[in-house]
């Protein structure tokens, strides 16, 4: 059996491979709804960018005082970063797959996708209450809901992981299998007919000093 098709290496393998896809697809969006916009209007988050209809998102946020949406945040340069480093964290148990290792990068996977979490959560709170003093719509502060359905103003807004948002619980998912599937070590098939050779070998042995005796 070759090793490396052993559980503990395909799984670590296809969770630096969830990981690598979820770079390249949407990780969050939001659509607004309105009498107005019909066809809603759409925010899209990806890990090196924000799409959508920003132009039109930016003219509404401008008469409350909320900040332009746009790709100048922070967070589009150090983010691939960190994804690359939880790609490279886990294709460390795809080379050598040992239960300390992948718990170890476990670990730390689940340390960097928290930090993205957390500052995503953060700059949600941000953009919802941190308001131009002298908007002309003042509006109480709220904070957008990550996932689900509400009225905001006129508009209603669903909210929502897209598929690279559920890549990386593939990801964790197999990471995490990985740390409690079997080691799949090959075993000998010919074992148990060594045995049985040795005990065949053992009476034709007793057999032969049998026959050797005088009578």
């Amino acid at each position: 059996m070759n090793t490396f098709w052993q559980p503990k290496r395909l799984l670590a393998l296809g969770a630096a491979l969830a990981f690598a896809l979820s770079m390249t697809l949407k990780l969050w969006g939001m659509t607004l709804t309105s009498t107005f916009y019909y066809n809603g209007l759409h925010l899209n988050i990806f890990a090196t960018k924000v799409t959508g209809d920003l132009h039109e998102l930016n003219i509404l946020n401008h008469y409350i005082g909320m900040m332009n949406i746009d790709n100048s945040l922070p967070e589009f340069h150090w983010i691939p970063i960190v994804f690359a480093a939880v790609i490279m964290i886990s294709l460390i148990p795809a080379i050598w797959p040992k239960r300390g290792i992948l718990i170890g990068a476990t670990i730390l996977n689940l340390l960097g996708l928290g930090i993205m979490g957390g500052d995503f959560y953060y700059r949600l709170y941000e953009y919802g209450h941190d308001f131009a003093p002298d908007a002309a719509i003042q509006v109480p502060g709220f904070t957008p809901k990550i996932m689900g359905n509400y009225m905001l103003a006129n508009f209603h807004v669903q909210t929502g992981f897209g598929f690279g948002g559920l890549t990386i619980v593939i990801g964790v998912v197999l990471l995490c299998a990985a740390i409690f599937s079997k080691d799949g070590n090959p075993v000998k098939k010919d074992s148990g007919n060594s045995i049985v050779k040795k005990d065949h070998d053992r009476v034709a042995n007793v057999e032969k000093h049998e026959d050797a005796k005088p009578v």
